[in-house]
């Protein structure tokens, strides 16, 4: 027996063929063959709110779309059939008509929001006999200026800067706590609630540092006369959550209640890192270990993320020094156990260095406590004399 696709099997479609084309009206069903008889209404939109830069999708259920406007009788819905804030009319892109118009079925509608000045306007429907939806808070949509990132700088000082010769990347502890600086963008003329703007790392959310001196705000200006209006600027701090070390950078987004701007995705990574070490000093002639004996007797444990696969750590500064390691079942990423520490003729604090299995993956060095991406103690091993 003939079983017809669900709501969001149609929904899904109708939303696949839409991103494919890459905007324009389009309908799965003639927008002008129903009964234009049925009320035309909206009951509810899967968001109410998106940027002035346009290009939200806005589920709407409702009912009597199978009757929306269709002027020119092609079967598709008018893109004026849709509208936030001041109708359109005819079957083009102005101002305020929606960009993408798709009637799913009679309940059923997506639409693309336009382009549109901050703040909160009605959206509207029209269907072929020139009715329109009723205005209720339902169909209330708030256009939002977008928080879009310029630049990003780690802790360490590094700014990221992927259009360099060779790229330069902000990198981020990869157990979570570097501070990082973000650079903005935004059209808005007033300042954003530090409480209303939320950071994503990868996805991952970052809380926002609202200490003084955090976030920093230049005014823009309106357009006035020959002119062009200049966007604000300013800087926003935030902790960078936990993430992978990796060979991609990371997209960085900022919210502005809830509404995303333009991330940068070029010019930070998560490194690999030695946080910490079972031990911090040793003496001049080393220690010896095993990892064959049963439980292994380890002269040294690594602590960090990103160390699957390592082998060797190498004693920076001490010509020859290396260590053997290998990671602990169960935690190959995470820890290695070193075999020996080598012998050096001078004391002092050397650095534990190592190379990724993967070359392109950023290699810093943090402290204990996780904090920041420059060198620290984390992987300071001290030579002292006996």
């Amino acid at each position: 027996m003939f079983q017809a696709p669900s709501k969001v099997a149609r929904l899904a479609a109708a939303t696949a063929a839409l991103l494919g084309a890459g905007g324009g009206a389009f309908a799965l069903a003639p927008a002008a063959s129903a009964d234009t008889s049925t009320l035309i209404t909206i009951t509810s939109m899967s968001t109410q709110k998106g940027s002035t830069a346009g290009g939200t999708y806005v589920v709407i259920t409702g009912s009597g779309f199978n009757s929306v406007a269709d002027t020119d009788l092609d079967g598709f819905a008018d893109l004026s059939a849709v509208y936030f804030g001041t109708t359109g009319a005819g079957n083009s892109a102005t101002t305020n008509n929606a960009t993408v118009v798709t009637v799913v079925d009679d309940t059923l509608l997506l639409a693309k929001a336009p382009a549109v000045a901050a703040g909160k306007v009605d959206v509207t429907i029209k269907d072929s006999a020139g009715n329109t939806t009723a205005n209720t808070a339902k169909d209330d949509f708030t256009f939002i200026d977008p928080v879009s990132v310029t630049s990003i700088t780690s802790a360490s000082g590094v700014v990221g800067d992927s259009t360099a010769n060779t790229p330069v990347f902000a990198l981020f502890n990869p157990l979570g706590g570097s501070t990082v600086t973000l650079g903005f963008s935004t059209p808005a003329l007033t300042q954003p609630a530090a409480t209303k703007l939320t950071v994503t790392f990868a996805g991952a959310n970052g809380a926002v540092l609202t200490t003084t001196g955090s976030y920093t705000w230049t005014a823009g200006t309106a357009a006035s006369g020959n002119n062009a209006a200049t966007p604000s600027t300013g800087t926003l701090k935030v902790t960078a959550p936990a993430g992978t070390p990796g060979a991609n950078a990371v997209k960085v987004v900022i919210y502005n209640d809830g509404v995303a701007g333009t991330g940068n995705s070029l010019d930070s990574k998560y490194a690999a890192v030695i946080s910490s070490l079972s031990r911090t000093t040793a003496p001049l002639s080393g220690v010896s270990g095993s990892l064959s004996t049963t439980p292994p007797t380890p002269a040294l444990t690594v602590y960090g993320k990103g160390l699957q696969g390592v082998t060797q750590l190498t004693v920076s500064g001490a010509s020859n020094a290396s260590l053997t390691c290998a990671g602990v079942t169960g935690k190959l990423d995470t820890q290695l156990n070193c075999a020996s520490i080598p012998a050096v003729t001078t004391a002092g604090a050397y650095s534990l260095t190592f190379t990724p299995t993967t070359s392109t993956i950023p290699v810093a060095v943090v402290g204990p406590s996780g904090s920041g991406t420059t060198a620290t103690t984390g992987n300071t091993l001290t030579y002292v004399t006996a």
